[in-house]
C-alpha cells in the first residue's frame, strides 16, 4: 500500500492500481486512471459522514475550478478566510461552507440533492474531522476505484 498524495490529501492510501517506472530521476509513481480516481476521491469527500476539513474543502474548490476568491464571492467572505479555512489543514470548515461547496461539487456532477436536505444532513455530522480516517483506494477488476473508509489515523 502507498500513500497517494495528488490531490494533498494526507489520509488516501491506494492498495493497488499503480505502477513503478524508472525516469531519469529515479523511480516514479505512475496511476492508471489518475483522472478517474480523483474524480471518485472528490464524489467520497462530497457524500461522506463526517464533516469537510480545510485538505478536503480545498479539494473539493480547485475541482470546481474556484479560486478562493471566487469561492468566498458566492459565500460572503473574502479570499483570506477561505485561505485560513484550508491552512487550518485538519480542522473542519465552517458548516455553512461545507453545506455550500458540497452542493456546488454535487450539482457539477449531476447529482441534485436539495439544499435543505444537504444542510441538515452535514448538520448532524460528527464534529469529527474528515482527516482521522484513513481511506483505503483500490483498483477493481471492472477498472472502477473503490474507496473504503479504515481505522482512525491516531489508532492506526
Amino acid at each position: 500500500m502507498i500513500q497517494y498524495r495528488g490531490l494533498g490529501l494526507d489520509n488516501v492510501w491506494l492498495e493497488n492500481g499503480y505502477r513503478w517506472e524508472k525516469t531519469g530521476y529515479g523511480d516514479g509513481l505512475v496511476v492508471g486512471q489518475a483522472e478517474t480516481l480523483e474524480a471518485a476521491i472528490a464524489l467520497h469527500l462530497s457524500t461522506q459522514e463526517r464533516r469537510l476539513t480545510g485538505q478536503a474543502f480545498r479539494v473539493l474548490r480547485e475541482t470546481l475550478d474556484l479560486t478562493q476568491a471566487e469561492f468566498g464571492a458566492r459565500c460572503g467572505r473574502d479570499y483570506q478566510t477561505v485561505a485560513r479555512w484550508e491552512l487550518a489543514s485538519h480542522k473542519a470548515v465552517p458548516l455553512y461552507s461545507d453545506v455550500m461547496i458540497r452542493q456546488f461539487y454535487l450539482e457539477m456532477v449531476g447529482h441534485r440533492p436539495s439544499f435543505t436536505d444537504m444542510a441538515e444532513r452535514v448538520a448532524h455530522l460528527s464534529g469529527k474531522a474528515a482527516d482521522e480516517t484513513r481511506i483505503n483506494v483500490r483498483r477493481a477488476a471492472d477498472g472502477t476505484w473503490r474507496l473504503d473508509e479504515a481505522v482512525a489515523l491516531m489508532d492506526a
